[in-house]
């Protein structure tokens, strides 16, 4: 019986075994492409490449993930796709604990520890590890904002943030404190909060000894420190370091209460009369004395109330021997002596100049 000689290659001799190593054969030879796709002209070494490309083209994808609804063009993506299921990193750092699903992840780690920076913007020093962050950077120089708001003419250089800005319409707040269930539309927002709970205060004042949770709140003190009032009232001569300050004390001109209870009919012209006057219908006492199980809705009761823990009197009857822990009980106390204003001045000048003669004698 007569033996079936195989088919040689044109190029180099060799049998083929199936029809495509006439292709791949030929390739070896002479580097040719010669599968191209009839839509955007790219060329390919084999018929299968030629084939996967076209499903860029028609959107086809026909891998399917069988652990949820995603599907690909390509089944090496669902392959990387299927690690996110698995937890299998299978590519490890040789200079830290860390493992990625991808090898490009773990390229592009790996120039943290080597310090390399291989995106350079043409227009500064910066420079990036990944080009993403340079295409984010270089919207700086040129001012492009890509990414705008459908429902008002915000505008953004990067998606994540209109994202963001987005959730100031609808209201959406996904991210809770744990602690005391408050709602914040930003994970940072939540980081900052918590300093609040755990008592973080990393903003250091170099000029006394207070420290702060957020860097706003040092940049404020650090204005108490200097002499300087930039921000002054066009109705009075008042002065003020912090436009806020200056904001709230026009107010006081103007009448403006802003601040609305939703509870009753009172308002308000700062934030904080408003937190402390919601308490009264929430029952809220925040405010707890730490040698007793009183509580208070206001700090200031709790600071008056403390002082009858300590004995710490400072305003005294002059007419008679009672003593009260602030300045308005004394007040409500002296009209039970009758007298006018003048009278009381005077008491408050004779008893002024006794202590400094005490205090001299002293």
């Amino acid at each position: 019986m007569a033996l079936h000689k195989p088919e040689t290659s044109d190029f180099c001799q060799e049998p083929i075994r199936q029809r495509g190593d006439v292709d791949h054969s030929g390739w070896k030879q002479t580097g040719e492409k010669s599968f191209k796709c009839t839509l955007c002209q790219k060329a390919f070494l084999k018929r299968n490449k030629l084939e996967n490309h076209k499903r860029m083209h028609t959107g086809e994808k026909s891998y399917l993930c069988n652990m949820c609804p995603k599907a690909f063009v390509h089944k090496k993506t669902l392959n990387i796709h299927l690690r996110i299921h698995s937890g299998e990193r299978p590519y490890l750092c040789n200079v830290c604990p860390k493992a990625f699903a991808q090898s490009a992840y773990l390229r592009k780690h790996l120039m943290i520890h080597t310090g390399e920076k291989p995106n350079k913007c043409s227009l500064c020093q910066a420079a990036f590890i990944r080009a993403s962050d340079l295409k984010m950077h270089m919207r700086r120089h040129s001012g492009e904002k890509p990414y705008s708001c459908n429902l008002c003419s915000s505008a953004f250089a990067q998606k994540s943030k209109l994202e963001v800005h987005k959730r100031i319409h609808s209201g959406e707040k996904p991210y809770m404190c744990y602690l005391c269930q408050t709602t914040f539309s930003r994970a940072h927002d939540l980081k900052l909060h918590m300093r609040m709970h755990i008592g973080e205060k990393p903003f250091k004042c170099l000029l006394c000894d207070k420290a702060y949770p957020w860097k706003v709140a040092l940049k404020k003190h650090m204005k108490n420190h200097s002499a300087e009032k930039p921000f002054k009232c066009d109705l009075c001569p008042e002065t003020f370091r912090q436009k806020s300050n200056l904001n709230r004390h026009k107010r006081t001109h103007t009448g403006e209460k802003p601040y609305k209870c939703e509870f009753c009919s009172r308002a308000f012209a700062q934030r904080f009369g408003l937190d402390e006057h919601v308490r009264i219908h929430t029952g809220e006492k925040p405010h707890k004395c730490s040698l007793c199980h009183t509580a208070f809705i206001r700090a200031y009761d709790l600071k008056m109330h403390m002082k009858r823990h300590t004995g710490e009197n400072l305003h005294g009857c002059l007419l008679c021997e009672k003593a009260f822990v602030s300045n308005g009980a004394l007040k409500q106390h002296m009209k039970a002596h009758g007298g006018n204003k003048s009278v009381r001045f005077g008491l408050r000048q004779e008893a002024s100049t006794q202590e400094v003669a005490f205090d001299r004698d002293r």
